[in-house]
């Protein structure tokens, strides 16, 4: 009896061991996946490139090129955007990718490494809590719609004199309408930069660097009076008969002329460094006119625009430069996303199989891609 009692509470304890063993196994994993998940998010963005998110800061660093997306859903972190408050680039870094920040709409604060020397296209569109913005020297290009849509942006400084800034007034602007760019704001840089030139162009205000005073040059007069005297003798003579008398009578009249010359010397003025406005009528973004899907301007939207889009998609997409002029890219955005890509192609076909088919009335292509 003594060993079916034992047998029996035996079997008790191993049943309550197995009971208990499930639930301390998982237990620990479960805890160690807790403490995982509140790790910063991180991963890599370039060749030697690596990107990590901790606390709002958005830390990118290694070296040479970010990656050349093509659209910003293919940045790694595009689902974090809303987190990201500060974007800090490292020193190594050369290049920051398209559309790498596009949408951050809590960023306020970008720290730029002096080794960036290209800044992609549309990289901080609507990034709406950004202030400012410093370029170093070493940035030589600004991309096309770089800050598209900024309505926090008050200042950006750019220390590069011959920095390449893409595009037209939609590249630095607060918001946008008709495709032309409103900015309220300064553009800082040196004289005669392009940085100034940009600003002169679209009617925005410019400011020197503060190592740079301002030169204005103004006009002093001089003024000399020159007097000439002239004198005039007049002799009367008379004779009387009878008495020989003589009278004779001598006038002398003077003339004064005063002649005033006044010679304008030039003299330079250096001030202190001031926001220069400039008033200038703000040109239409597009120098020369053009027709939407017609990329190759002969008049005719057809399959030769379609190919030119995606050559240019696909140089764009390896990291080349862009061959597109203004005029070229605004008439192969279709879509008017800012972007000259597939999509846009297949639009521009889509059009020109319907407008070679169609015997009556051809619509536009904005028409034809309200429908």
């Amino acid at each position: 009896m003594k060993k079916v009692v034992s047998a029996v509470i035996s079997a008790a304890i191993c049943f309550s061991a197995v009971l208990t063993f499930p639930v301390m196994a998982a237990g620990v994993p479960l805890e160690s996946l807790v403490v995982d998940s509140n790790v910063g998010e991180s991963g890599t963005c370039g060749a030697n490139a690596a990107w990590s998110l901790e606390d709002g800061t958005l830390t990118i660093s290694g070296s040479g090129k970010l990656v050349n997306w093509a659209s910003s859903a293919k940045v790694p972190w595009n689902s974090l955007r809303g987190k990201i408050k500060t974007v800090v680039i490292e020193k190594g870094i050369t290049s920051i990718g398209p559309y790498a920040f596009l949408g951050c709409a809590n960023l306020s604060s970008v720290n730029i490494s002096d080794t960036v020397t290209d800044i992609g296209m549309s990289t901080f569109v609507s990034c709406t809590s950004l202030a400012s913005v410093d370029f170093p020297a070493s940035v030589s290009t600004i991309g096309r719609e770089a800050f598209k849509n900024c309505a926090s942006l008050s200042t950006v400084t750019i220390r590069n004199k011959n920095c390449n800034i893409v595009g037209y007034s939609l590249t630095i602007c607060n918001s946008s309408a008709n495709d032309k760019g409103s900015f309220s704001g300064t553009i800082i840089g040196e004289a005669n930069s392009t940085a100034q030139t940009f600003a002169q162009n679209y009617g925005y205000n410019f400011k020197l660097l503060g190592s740079q005073p301002e030169i204005t040059t103004t006009a002093t007069s001089t003024t000399t009076t020159t007097t000439t005297t002239s004198t005039t003798s007049k002799t009367t003579t008379t004779t009387t008969s009878t008495t020989s008398k003589t009278t004779t009578t001598t006038t002398t009249s003077t003339t004064s002329k005063t002649t005033t010359t006044t010679t304008n010397a030039p003299t330079t003025t250096s001030i202190a460094s001031t926001t220069v406005p400039i008033t200038t009528t703000t040109p239409d973004p597009h120098t020369e006119e053009y027709m939407l899907g017609d990329v190759n301007g002969d008049k005719l939207i057809d399959s030769v625009d379609a190919s030119k889009v995606l050559a240019e998609y696909a140089a764009v997409s390896s990291g080349k430069a862009s061959k597109f002029n203004d005029r070229e890219f605004a008439a192969a955005d279709v879509d008017k996303n800012g972007m000259a890509d597939s999509v846009d192609a297949s639009k521009i076909l889509a059009y020109y199989a319907y407008s070679s088919s169609e015997n009556g009335n051809v619509k536009s292509l904005s028409e034809f891609l309200k429908k």
